[in-house]
Parts: structure tokens; sequence; C-alpha cells
């Protein structure tokens, strides 16, 4: 069974929350979520997407991808997590 996940990002560096929905593939151990948050710089809500990879047990990556200049997409953030 395929649950769908969903994810509010808020932070100081943020001028609203971002909403974001997706799955898990199990088989990937990847969680890929997409949504949207408002910039107000472009004065609208743009696409945001995350992903968590689950590297093994005690490490997994946190990245965060968003419009840049141009309105290319790029990686805004990234977080290696690791179980002390």
């Amino acid at each position: 069974m395929t649950r769908e996940n969903f994810v509010v990002w808020v932070d100081s560096m943020s001028t609203g929350p971002m909403l974001m929905r997706g799955k898990y593939a199990a088989e990937a151990k990847k969680c890929t979520l997409k949504g949207r948050a408002p910039d107000p710089v472009a004065g609208k809500e743009v696409p945001y997407s995350e992903t968590m990879t689950m590297t093994d047990d005690d490490h997994f990556t946190f990245a965060m991808y968003g419009p840049g200049p141009g309105g290319k997409t790029f990686k805004m953030l990234e977080i290696l997590y690791t179980r002390q």
C-alpha cells in the first residue's frame, strides 16, 4: 500500500508556509514531494519540490528545489542527516 505524505515547511527565511505532497517509493528509499509557496519577488505562488533519500538506517539526505534566476529550477538546500 502506498500512502500519500503531506508536509508543511515554515522557517524564519520564508514569507509563508510551503505546502507539499507526494509519495514514498520504498524500493528506491526515496520520498519526493511537490508543492507551491508564496514568492515575494515574483509576487505569486511558485512551484517547489523536495526529496528525502534514505541512504541506510543511520543516514538520509534532504534536498529542496525551487525557481532560480530566469525560472530554472535549482537545488536551494541540502541537509545530510546522521544518527548519533
